[in-house]
């Protein structure tokens, strides 16, 4: 994955930072005030000054750590998803991404990345995500990849060994953004047959709706990028 020189969908976006550490929240406001195409609209301690801060300002992107004050914050993604079902999340944490980053997906964010990270991997992060693009490092995205392919469907097919070619294709055009309709165009099939493809690629894959399907094909196609 390559840093964007000049972010193009969304100049200029406002972003809410949750994090309890203020030596870190500090360094955060520091280093996204330094990026021209970024700003802070508010930089939070706590669950309930984040709601209060993200219903007022509405940011394009909410930059959130998993734990604020020993609180758990998977609840306050899912929460925030609840409400703004469209809001970009990212979260940066401490927390074992090997343990945390599929929950964190899970659970309505569109991104991990850990506070142990350059500074230049963090503001790749945020961009990503505010591009509408998952982003994990690149160590977990294999392993969370990994795992999608080797669960198990009813008939005990391997997930990517019971992927046909033509779906394997259409996996890949939907993780880069392809409507279905444009789909069908490309490949000259109708689009009741990509709608049947992304069925059999859910089944196959054990994924359980079309933002698990999404999100997996995202991470996926973000893996072909050197």
């Amino acid at each position: 994955m390559t840093l964007p020189t000049a972010p193009t969908l969304m100049p200029n976006a406002g972003i809410v930072i949750v994090e309890d550490y203020p030596v870190v929240r500090d360094g955060l406001v520091q280093l996204i005030s330094g990026s021209p195409d970024l700003r802070v609209l508010a930089a939070v301690g706590d669950e309930n000054s984040a709601l209060a801060s993200i219903r007022q300002h509405r940011p394009d992107l909410v930059l959130l750590d998993l734990m604020l004050g020993g609180r758990d914050g998977l609840a306050l993604i899912e929460q925030i998803t609840r409400e703004l079902p469209t809001m970009k999340i990212l979260v940066l944490s401490m927390m074992n991404e090997a343990v945390y980053a599929e929950r964190a997906l899970r659970a309505g964010a569109l991104g991990y990345v850990m506070k142990s990270a350059e500074t230049i991997e963090v503001l790749q992060a945020i961009r990503s995500v505010l591009e509408g693009r998952v982003y994990l490092s690149p160590r977990i995205f294999v392993k969370l990849f990994r795992g999608i392919l080797l669960r198990s469907t009813s008939s005990r097919e391997a997930g990517a060994e019971g992927l046909s070619d033509r779906e394997l294709h259409v996996f890949q055009l939907i993780g880069s953004g392809v409507p279905n309709r444009d789909i069908a165009a490309q490949l000259g099939i109708s689009v009741k047959t990509v709608e049947a493809h992304r069925e059999n690629i859910k089944n196959k894959l054990a994924l359980q709706d079309s933002a698990e399907l999404t999100n997996s094909a995202q991470m996926f196609v973000n893996s072909l990028t050197p």
